[in-house]
């Protein structure tokens, strides 16, 4: 198993609250995320906020999808995971740790991404009405392995996706 962070969104025209990220499992086996946390940075400097942490056994099925959600949104789906703070669409990052406190996976976004919260070169920043969408197995570089789309579809532990590519394998998500 090996989870990763799928996509994010930050916000429709009308709501700028509409947060919403995916973590997925990209492997064959059942993922554990107890142990691990998801921790958001705006920009270099700035404070490090846990997002979330899995204190208690939580799995992601093999090739399924583990959504979180801003609280207080609606987004037509049930999440896994609620958190309260907003992230902005024209900066900042992500970085998920295991239970050793080892990096995981990392995505960042805009020209001001905090050092350290982005593989390779941060990803291009995220408008009102896009998805910040995983489109390559992980290269360790968010430029590649990210591209922004306008159809949001947010996927929860109940989804999962055959034609996710093997870790390792680039293949095309659409």
């Amino acid at each position: 198993p090996k989870v990763v962070i799928y996509g994010i969104t930050t916000g429709v025209t009308g709501n700028n609250h509409y947060d919403a990220i995916m973590l997925a499992n990209v492997g064959d086996g059942m993922a554990q995320l107890e142990g691990m946390k998801l921790v958001y940075r705006l920009k270099e400097g700035s404070e490090r906020i846990k997002l979330a942490e899995w204190n208690t056994p939580t799995t992601i099925g093999p090739r399924s999808f583990y959504l979180l959600v801003k609280s207080e949104q609606e987004f037509g789906i049930v999440p896994d995971y609620i958190f309260d703070q907003p992230i902005a669409g024209s900066k900042g990052g992500l970085k998920l740790y295991d239970a050793e406190n080892n990096v995981v996976d990392a995505l960042g976004w805009g020209e001001d991404a905090p050092e350290g919260f982005f593989e390779g070169i941060p990803s291009e920043p995220i408008a009102k009405d896009q998805i910040l969408i995983r489109t390559e197995a992980d290269t360790d570089d968010n430029t590649t392995d990210f591209s922004l789309e306008t159809e949001i579809t947010l996927f929860n532990s109940g989804d999962s996706n055959p034609i996710f590519p093997d870790p390792g394998i680039d293949v095309a998500v659409t």
